[in-house]
């Protein structure tokens, strides 16, 4: 099995940030990656409309300059986050750096992400909305990106037993391969569940996932169930801690529609989930 390539997380110093971080270093230390945690200053909280509407709340003339301040502030946050991500990646023994880049979050993302092996994102926002539906920046960045991305809750504990959606398909497949490789350096088991009302269905995808995980060696067992794919998936937690999951195809329009079924798991799930393209 070919070695892993760079983890990337996203720090934005929100507590489903730092359970992304938590997660990102230990797959890390269990398959020898190093781990960058990337802060972006995001410039859109420069934009002068930002800063008129941020004049105006605070009781202040829009023609004040209030960008310098603001940006040093946001500055000096970051070199926070980053400064607490790399304590922690340290006291981990892993190998890696934090750093912090200014620019437009998900192109920075995007940029960085060009050679990572998986993106570690938070599963919400930080904005008004965080904690009541998928980040914005998440959001995009699940559909656009080519690697398997990783969107934690903030409460995210150590793997004790992933579950993954198996259709048969080849994005499953895909996740299969994906989670499998975690779970063999971990030593942790991995459920492979396939939701089927034929019987004879779900024998053939028995099989087609009994061959997939061989070599692997990862522990499984296979599991069955039927009624909506999303709410026997959801079902499983807490018992699964972790949901992995095929995203989306590749090509201009297919990367900007995720499957159904993975779009209502990521709005309503508890756990973590494991994005895979």
């Amino acid at each position: 099995m070919p070695a892993m390539r760079e983890l990337l997380v996203a720090l934005d110093g929100s507590p489903e940030s730092d359970a992304a971080a938590r997660r990102a270093l230990e797959i890390a230390r269990a398959t020898d990656a190093p781990v960058v945690g990337l802060h972006v200053v995001d410039t859109a909280q420069l934009e002068a409309s930002f800063i008129a509407d941020l004049s105006g709340s605070v009781g202040f003339q829009p023609f004040l300059n209030l960008s310098g301040e603001l940006r040093r502030t946001l500055q000096s946050v970051g070199e926070s986050i980053v400064a607490d991500f790399e304590a922690k990646r340290a006291a981990a023994g892993v190998r890696g750096e934090g750093r912090m880049v200014e620019g437009l979050v998900v192109a920075e993302l995007s940029r960085a992400s060009g050679g990572a092996d998986t993106l570690f994102l938070g599963l919400h926002g930080t904005g008004v909305r965080r904690g009541k539906s998928l980040g914005g920046h998440a959001d995009t960045l699940v559909r656009r990106r080519e690697i398997p991305v990783l969107l934690s809750p903030p409460d995210a504990e150590p793997l004790r037993r992933p579950v993954v959606a198996f259709d048969g398909s080849d994005r499953s497949l895909h996740a299969l391969a994906a989670i499998a490789r975690w779970c063999s350096a971990l030593n942790v088991p991995l459920d492979v569940l396939t939701v089927a009302e034929s019987p004879d269905e779900v024998s053939a995808r028995r099989t087609q996932a009994e061959r997939a995980m061989e070599g692997t060696g990862a522990a499984f067992r296979f599991e069955s169930g039927s009624g909506h794919p999303e709410d026997v998936i959801l079902a499983r937690a807490p018992v699964n801690d972790l949901i992995a999951i095929g995203s989306h195809g590749h090509g201009r329009i297919a990367e900007l529609v995720l499957g159904s079924t993975t779009e209502r798991v990521l709005r309503r799930t508890t756990v973590s989930v494991l994005c895979v393209p």
